[in-house]
């Protein structure tokens, strides 16, 4: 192999403590896919390996050039921290061996990247490093804080007011914008003080009716607020804080001009060896039974063994026994020329018994004829498993969170039509049952469910006594009724939802030959889920009591859509439907 840009002035190979050729350590280095480079003063790069010529985008020739420009690599913002490092280096003081900046590619593009240097022993003035492309993480960090910034949006974008308190300290976590109207700025401040005027808790606290058996459960009540003297009918129920933390919710919807309204809530030689053991990455080479013949300083310090022990471990000594047998397979498959993953995540053991979790990149060693072992990479990535299941575990509780506002906005309208209790939520679930049947993708069956379960919301705007009503409704009555999946759309087309909910509730009138409302669309013009929303809801709606007329029945719903398949629904929903009821025997419950 062709040396690529080594300095003259490189030191001379000392005799290696293990009989390890340099031309092993030149693989070593040259195959690993972290950036390696040396660097001399005057920011001269005397040598950078492939991985770094893949990253930067420039050949080794161009980089190690004398005229090449070393600060071209860094984003502006962040020379200054390259040039204190460098002075700090040459007063003598001490310099943080690692740090994150941003590297521009020759193409212009700009990737996050960790890095860690070492000076090279014997020569105080050359410096050694690693770079590591972390872009991704950084990626899945920014992701993470907007799904965080995404449910406080929720709460910000409702118009009645919603805060959430500590049911111990009594502190405001968070107050939307409808509150901060009312009382002007109440985090971080007692509950009671700010919104009661209060110098103890209020006597009609509800936490004792939201916490310990009640857990979950909402709570609605009404009162007369002290300071404006208004009325308001509140909906409390506690709700999991992405601290981790069960935390009080309240939406208070004003009461004073109608009592009748609800809540909305939910609330990454000597020259080759000094990179080999100085590099920071593990290395190490084995042969066909999988012991081992060489492990670098890093690969004994990553499982908590001393350099020399090393030599009389294996792979079946270091991989943890719910992972041996597949690292294993993966090593004999390797050898034999099969398919087997080259780079893959297994969980290690340490020699202290504790786990440890690593990434590894492997390659089978040839000498002229069969595989006679392998060599591997390593990285320690406990830290990002950690970081990965905690991230996870904060998105599941963001989920749920926005579970919890999705069902809280759902009994805002049953608040205000008691006559139709639960009907969204039995439409959401015939919906997501008619969707499953026909094989949609479990995140559209969630978009669906969450739209079902709120599709009336824009009744909201419809008196209460029209709502109602025991008696057919006039053609002035019908037409405000008519305006609630306009009024639902508006209420919810600026919340980043992860699914169209917005769009599907705003079309779960319209019909298939566009005699719909309210855009009078037709055929594939609707969504799929506003279609299986509205067959959904004219089966629930003819099957149960309305206050204006008894329960039409089943069988007479079944025959609605039956009857209007291709004409006002869509087909393929329609036989769906109607082959749950019959054949999977399903029930409205």
């Amino acid at each position: 192999m062709a040396q690529k840009t080594i300095s003259p002035s490189m030191p001379k190979q000392r005799k290696s403590v293990l009989p390890i050729p340099e031309k092993i350590y030149r693989t070593l280095v040259e195959n690993t896919l972290d950036g390696v480079y040396i660097i001399a003063p005057q920011e001269r790069f005397e040598y950078v390996n492939p991985a770094f010529e893949r990253m930067a985008g420039y050949k080794a020739k161009e980089i190690c050039d004398k005229n090449f420009n070393f600060y071209s690599l860094i984003h502006p913002e962040d020379r200054i921290l390259i040039k204190r490092r460098k002075v700090a280096r040459k007063t003598g003081k001490p310099v943080p061996p690692q740090f994150t900046i941003r590297l521009l590619t020759k193409e212009g593009k700009t990737k996050h990247v960790e890095v860690n240097t070492v000076v090279l022993s014997g020569d105080k003035t050359r410096v050694l490093g690693t770079v590591r492309d972390i872009s991704d993480r950084i990626r899945s960090e920014e992701t993470l804080k907007f799904e965080r910034q995404q449910l406080l949006s929720i709460f910000e974008s409702i118009d009645e007011p919603i805060y959430v308190s500590d049911p111990d300290t009594f502190e405001v976590l968070f107050a939307n914008q409808a509150l901060r109207n009312i009382v002007g700025s109440a985090k971080r401040k007692i509950c009671f003080k700010a919104f009661q005027g209060r110098s103890s808790p209020c006597p009609f606290c509800t936490n004792k009716h939201i916490f310990g058996e009640n857990l979950g459960k909402p709570y609605i009540w009404e009162f007369q607020n002290d300071i404006n003297k208004r009325f308001y009918k509140c909906i409390d129920r506690a709700i999991r804080w992405p601290s981790g933390k069960m935390v009080r919710c309240e939406v208070a919807v004003d009461m004073t001009e109608q009592k009748t309204a609800e809540k909305v809530f939910r609330n990454s030689e000597e020259r080759y060896r000094d990179l080999v053991e100085k590099a920071g990455i593990a290395i190490l080479i084995d042969d066909q039974e999988g012991n081992f013949k060489y492990a670098n300083k890093r690969y004994a310090e990553m499982f908590g063994y001393r350099p020399e022990e090393m030599r009389n471990q294996s792979i079946q000594s270091v991989v943890h026994p719910d992972d041996v047998e597949r690292v294993m397979k993966y090593h004999k498959g390797r050898l034999e020329g099969k398919n087997v993953p080259s780079r893959y995540e297994f969980k290690g053991i340490k020699k202290d018994g504790s786990p440890i979790y690593l990434e590894v990149d492997v390659v089978a060693l040839k000498n002229g004829g069969p595989s006679i072992g392998t060599r591997s990479y390593l990285w320690d990535i406990t830290d990002r498993k950690k970081a990965e299941n905690e991230a996870n575990d904060t998105m599941r509780k963001l989920r749920k969170a926005l579970d919890g506002t999705i069902n809280a906005i759902a009994l805002t309208v049953e608040a205000r039509d008691p006559s139709t209790s639960g009907h969204q939520r039995r439409v959401a679930d015939l919906a997501r049952t008619i969707a499953t049947e026909m094989g949609i993708s479990k995140d559209r069956i969630e978009g669906l469910r969450s739209a079902g379960v709120i599709h009336d919301l824009g009744k909201i705007c419809v008196p209460a006594d029209i709502l109602s009503k025991p008696s057919k409704l006039s053609e002035s009555e019908f037409s405000l009724i008519k305006i609630h999946p306009q009024v639902g759309y508006d209420i919810l087309k600026d919340i980043e939802f992860p699914w169209p909910v917005a769009t599907i509730i705003h079309q779960h009138h319209e019909r298939m030959n566009g005699s719909g409302y309210p855009q009078g669309l037709s055929g594939d013009d609707i969504l799929l889920e506003a279609r299986i929303l509205a067959a959904a809801d004219v089966v629930e709606a003819m099957s149960s009591h309305r206050p204006y007329r008894p329960s039409l029945g089943l069988e007479n719903a079944l025959g609605e859509i039956s009857k209007n398949k291709g004409i006002l629904y869509d087909p393929a929903v329609v036989e769906t439907c109607l082959r749950l009821f019959s054949e999977k025997k399903y029930a409205v419950k």
